[in-house]
């Protein structure tokens, strides 16, 4: 069956959550924020810990960073970049008084720290030297505080998109803003934003709001945006007018959106937000679950369970058999590509927002046979003999190999072998 929901009992797993934040580094998925639904119905932010899922060894760890890092929070964005740096930016502050942020925080993942951030035209502080002594400057005009919305990475930039908060114009309305008739002083906004990493290097960043041409999305969040070489593939979301299904591509090189796209074939995925998609091919997109519809205000009983591939050169859609799983449907929760194995691990989420949470336990969905030089370096990783003599390997093929043998014994997404490595190629 290409759908299974981990039966492992894993030590050191997180409590289950909604409204969390996930990236992937090599083989770890980090996991960040969100809260829980006790069984008496109040709400519990989840603590400021770090969860890390090591894929390749299948188990859990917590990393507990200094105290004075972020506040815990719930709809935040987060992307890894520089191949062990974390970029949180946004979300909602549990106990604030101005709950919705627009600050941006960075998490070293080899130190297990959050570093220091200076923002312009703020008191500083000497930088912890429990980072190293370094401090991140910020430059630029922010976006301005929201949740919901969406980040991702495209070479040396982080590019945010819409969300949910205050006018970015003050009161003066703007074609960039729907205010919510029910919420007022908040509302969507379909806002681009680029934070600069070009010079992280030398521990500065510099937001900008580059000028967008073509018809824009309706103002959303609640919405998926996923990278597909120099565009960004933009799907559903919550507007001020409902739920959508639509999709919209903006080019990262021109700033040129394209849409709404019209799709091809009888298949379509009904309209939907807090849904979950991610690249899985070259040229697809597979999303899953969500708020449906006609869900009313806390979406009770209408979470969705089912999942769809969009052929981003054909634009058809295709449905997928829906998992025989009972705790399957949910929203707002986390989908992470497992790289080369032809899986997907989705994490969290619920079924009902005033529900208690799904489980901590993993669903997987297993969109292909993983890739031949997946299972090589599967192989080699847990055969000494072979292992011993893989120093001929290209670098890249020897860091993977580190990776996994580090990691642990046994891979989860092939057979076990007898045979227990004892060696490390250097």
């Amino acid at each position: 069956m290409p759908w299974s929901l981990d039966a492992k009992v894993h030590a050191n797993a997180p409590q289950s959550r909604q409204g969390h934040v996930a990236a992937a580094i090599d083989d770890k998925i980090f996991v960040w924020g969100g809260y829980s639904v006790l069984e008496n119905g109040h709400v519990e932010f989840c603590g400021k810990e770090m969860c890390v899922y090591n894929m390749t060894a299948d188990s859990w760890s917590l990393d507990t960073p200094r105290e004075n890092g972020p506040a815990t929070r719930t709809g935040a964005s987060m992307v890894s970049a520089w191949g062990d740096m974390l970029i949180a930016f946004g979300g909602f502050v549990s106990n604030a008084t101005s709950p919705h942020s627009s600050d941006v925080f960075f998490y070293d993942t080899t130190r297990k720290s959050w570093l220091d951030v200076e923002k312009v035209g703020c008191p500083t502080r000497s930088p912890s030297p429990e980072n190293g002594g370094v401090k991140i400057h910020v430059v630029g005009v922010p976006p301005t505080p929201r949740d919901k919305h969406t980040a991702c990475m495209y070479k040396n930039k982080m590019i945010v998109f819409g969300g949910w908060g205050p006018n970015p114009n003050g009161c003066i309305p703007h074609e960039s803003y729907d205010e919510d008739i029910l919420n007022h002083r908040l509302g969507w906004n379909n806002e681009v934003h680029v934070l600069d990493l070009s010079r992280l290097h030398e521990n500065e960043v510099t937001w900008s709001k580059p000028v967008i041409k073509g018809k824009a999305p309706a103002p959303r969040a609640a919405h998926s945006m996923c990278v597909f070489g120099n565009k960004g593939v933009v799907f559903g979301g919550r507007t001020k007018n409902g739920r959508r299904n639509d999709t919209y591509v903006l080019n990262f090189d021109t700033w040129e959106w394209s849409g709404p796209l019209v799709y091809k074939g009888n298949e379509c995925p009904p309209e939907r937000s807090w849904h979950s998609a991610t690249k899985v091919h070259e040229n697809s997109l597979f999303v899953f679950g969500g708020l449906g519809k006609d869900a009313p205000h806390q979406g009770a009983g209408m979470s969705l369970g089912d999942a769809w591939t969009l052929n981003l050169d054909t634009m058809t859609w295709k449905a997928i058999e829906k998992p025989a799983i009972a705790t399957a449907a949910r929203l707002w929760h986390t989908c992470i590509d497992a790289p080369g194995s032809g899986q997907v691990i989705i994490f969290g989420g619920t079924e009902r927002l005033d529900m208690q949470t799904c489980s901590y336990r993993l669903l997987r969905y297993k969109y292909s046979v993983p890739r031949l030089s997946f299972l090589c370096l599967d192989t080699i990783s847990q055969r000494a003999k072979l292992l011993c003599n893989a120093q001929c390997l290209p670098p890249h093929l020897i860091k993977q190999l580190n990776i996994r043998v580090s990691s642990r014994p046994v891979s989860p997404f092939s057979r076990n072998y007898p045979s227990r490595p004892t060696c490390i190629v250097c």
